[in-house]
Formats: structure tokens, sequence, C-alpha cells
């Protein structure tokens, strides 16, 4: 296989990059995150060049981090972890796919008409994180309006990931006085400028785009995948792109390319 030594038969090196909380405890996986979640995800910066080695990794993954990032920082990140690579090494990438979204845009366009609930639904969809001003933006807002309207949940709960799915059925308790008055000083001091802290977009991809980066980057096979399929079998062994047997975030675009 592509990240076996056959004469050592080394276990494969694996990078897990921003993985927020989907990491493995696996020692063959190094998890890294901005936010030091526990001890088993590494903090890093990913503003900052990667502090690996060249050749350290046989496989790397990120799963909507890419979006996170203007373009010129994504194509540094790019050069990054090709560096980090091991010859023959696997990249793979997911990300939200622009083409699909915009697919089901212009679907609603046409069948909504008469349904602004279900169209606007779409258009949160297609637009909200790249135009958000705060934590969960529109999309936050609409699940906390449909948890009190089964007629919404009836057709928007087979449109959610497993991520939307909890944040539908979540019930936050009211903000204590504590927590009210921390978030106004915070207002008040100015706080941390929303765009630097992780949730908003700055760019999205599409089957084009995102794989000419990947090429204009060193990468010699470019190739689009799916959730449940990878040029790596070290990958598809722990796939962090399936939960309970189905895709974990449907509407992603998955891209994988050879050093």
């Amino acid at each position: 296989m592509l990240f076996t030594n056959m004469a050592t038969g080394a276990t494969p090196r694996k990078l897990n990059l921003g993985c927020g909380p989907r990491f493995v405890r696996d020692p063959s996986w190094e998890n890294t995150d901005f936010s030091h979640l526990q001890a088993s995800v590494r903090r890093v910066d990913l503003r900052r060049p990667l502090p690996y080695g060249p050749d350290t990794f046989d496989l790397v993954y990120t799963s909507h981090v890419l979006d996170h990032f203007p373009l010129g920082r994504v194509d540094a990140l790019l050069g990054e972890l090709h560096r980090c690579l091991r010859p023959g090494g696997v990249l793979r990438i997911s990300v939200p796919d622009l083409e699909y979204n915009a697919r089901i845009y212009l679907a609603s366009a046409k069948e909504n008409r008469g349904d602004p609930v279900r169209h606007r639904w779409h258009t949160i969809q297609l637009l909200d994180q790249m135009t958000r001003t705060a934590p969960g933006g529109q999309k936050l807002e609409f699940l906390k309006m449909a948890q009190g309207r089964p007629e919404v949940q009836q057709w928007v709960r087979p449109l959610l990931n497993y991520e939307l799915l909890q944040l539908l059925d979540r019930r936050d308790p009211p903000p204590t006085l504590a927590q009210r008055l921390k978030k106004l000083i915070k207002e008040l001091l100015g706080g941390q400028s929303y765009d630097k802290l992780g949730d908003r977009h700055f760019w999205t991809f599409d089957a084009i785009s995102l794989p000419e980066m990947l090429r204009s980057r060193g990468f010699s096979r470019v190739e689009i995948a799916a959730w449940n399929r990878s040029l790596s079998a070290a990958f598809l062994s722990d796939n962090l792109d399936a939960q309970d047997g189905a895709e974990y975030k449907p509407g992603s675009l998955y891209v994988e390319g050879i050093k």
C-alpha cells in the first residue's frame, strides 16, 4: 500500500490538521488544532509555518479548514503540506463544495417560490459562513427557530449533517448574569476581531479550483475522491469523513493529491 514501508513494516505517520473535536487517539495520528482541546491534540497556528520537518508524514488529512483562510494563505499552507509529506504520501482535503451548494440554491429558487422559509435555508447554506458577523450566524438562528416549528423540522432534518443535527436538538439554558456581564465587558473592550475567530469562511472551492491549486504546489497526481473512497488505505481504516456508516458532512468536496 502507499503508506507502508515494505522494507521495515513501519506504521504510517498521519497528520490530522485542524481536527476540532474529531481526533484519533491512535498514536500513529498527530492531531492538531488552534485550540488546545486536550493532551492528545497539539496546538498549531496555521497562519505560521508548520512545526514539522520535510518528509515527515505519509498522510495529511484536513476537513473544512482551508475555507477559513484567505486564498493567499491557503496557497502557502498547501506548500507547507507538500513539504511535510514524504514522497508518495497523500494529502486529503475536505471542504464545502461551492458547485453543490450553488446547484441546490438554484433549484430552490425555482422550486420554493411559494415557500420562503425553505428557500431561506438554502440561501443560508450558500452564503452564511462567508457573510456572518457573529458565531453561528444565520444558520444557528434558523435552527433555533426550527426547534419550535415541527413543520420545518420535518423537511430540514434530512438535509442536516451530524453536527447540525446536534445543534438543532440542543437546548441551551438561558445565560447567567455572570455570562451576560462577561459578554458585555468583552464587547465594550473591543474583544477579538470576529474575522480571526475561525468561524467565518473566507473562500469556497469547487472541483476545478482546488485541484488546480494542488497541482500548482507540486502534487503529481490529483483526484476527486468521495467520503468513502481514498487513495490511502491508511485513511480508510480510520475514516474521519464517516459517521455511523454514512457521510459525516454531506455537501463536501473531497480532493486528494500525491506528492
